[in-house]
């Protein structure tokens, strides 16, 4: 799985890559095939946006986002987000065995 993180108009620091890291791998365990995970953080004036893609082996690409103060709690909003996302698409792909 590749994992980019990009900053749009401000300077990535690293506690927030790190910890970046530390939680994508755990989006794995929804045994999910996935490809890549691009994470970008956006600051439009004072409004920072955080924007999670991730692409899916015989999917749609999901693209999810939060824009919640600090950058903490939508990077934790964004995560709960997508593993809901992949907990949905998990599942169908097993009903869709089952047929």
């Amino acid at each position: 799985m590749q994992v980019t993180i990009t900053g749009r108009h401000l300077d990535l620091f690293k506690g927030f890559k790190d910890k970046v890291n530390e939680k994508i791998p755990k989006l794995e365990k929804y045994d999910v095939d996935i490809r890549y995970v691009d994470v970008v953080l956006d600051k439009q004036g004072s409004l920072i946006n955080l924007e999670l893609k991730i692409g899916l082996d015989h999917h749609d690409p999901l693209i999810l986002s939060s824009s919640e103060d600090p950058v903490w709690n939508a990077l934790d909003s964004v995560i709960a987000k997508a593993e809901r996302q992949l907990r949905r698409t998990r599942k169908k792909d097993l009903e869709g065995r089952c047929r």
